[in-house]
């Protein structure tokens, strides 16, 4: 069945969550949320860059270091001093058919912690210099968010508030500073990429609250 027609459906989308895959935590003390959801999730929390290491002190250069080293994994920055329960829960989706881990993750946490779930996708106001298709990826956009808040539906608790939002910025000033969340969810360095992209450059330094970061493939085979 070809992949859109699966999207369509909802529910196999969230097949981008790992159970019992552990979460690697790049701080040296977790909050208690996070160690109790792993726990809950029967997913073991792994503080440090490697199993057993010890915690390393990252500077901005080792954070990029350690995450592009950590790619295919589900990682947890801290940021902005942020160590109570989050409330309100924003999943940064780019592309769907790369992004399901970081709807499931972020899914995931917001039923755990009974939060607010914000579907955001970023299209900037313009592309290039004459908006040159620039429609499409509204359409495109709309799509996206559409298909994803049909996907999370029947995953949170009754009466849990889910929220799409297609921000008209540039994707990198979606996660920066004006962020409103108390945690943000997103897609990871890809394993084969030989480079930290901008997006995810800029939310791990420039994001107000912590980030979470769900692994992103090229070629996800959804099942279900």
């Amino acid at each position: 069945m070809p992949r859109s027609l699966l999207l369509e459906r909802g529910g196999p989308l969230l097949a981008g969550a790992r159970p019992h895959t552990p979460v690697v935590a790049l701080e040296p003390d977790p909050p208690d949320w996070l160690a109790q959801w792993c726990r809950a999730s029967s997913r073991p929390l792994q503080v440090g860059s490697d199993p057993g290491e010890l915690w390393p002190p990252f500077g901005a250069g080792r954070l990029l270091d350690a995450v592009n080293h950590l790619a295919g994994r589900t990682v947890w920055v801290a940021r902005g001093g942020h160590h109570g329960r989050p409330r309100r829960v924003v999943a940064a989706i780019r592309d769907l058919t790369q992004d399901d881990a970081v709807l499931a993750e972020a899914t995931a946490v917001s039923a755990y912690l009974g939060a607010t779930l914000v579907v955001c996708h970023a299209v900037p106001r313009s592309f290039a210099e004459r908006s040159v298709g620039l429609q499409d990826a509204l359409d495109r956009g709309r799509w996206q968010l559409s298909t994803a808040a049909g996907a999370v539906a029947g995953q949170l608790p009754a009466g849990s508030c889910v929220v799409s939002q297609l921000a008209r910025v540039r994707p990198h000033e979606l996660v920066g500073e004006a962020l409103d969340a108390d945690l943000l969810v997103m897609g990871g360095p890809r394993a084969d990429a030989d480079r930290t992209g901008l997006v995810l450059s800029s939310a791990l330094h420039h994001a107000p609250c912590p980030v979470l970061l769900a692994p992103r493939t090229t070629d996800t085979v959804l099942t279900g």
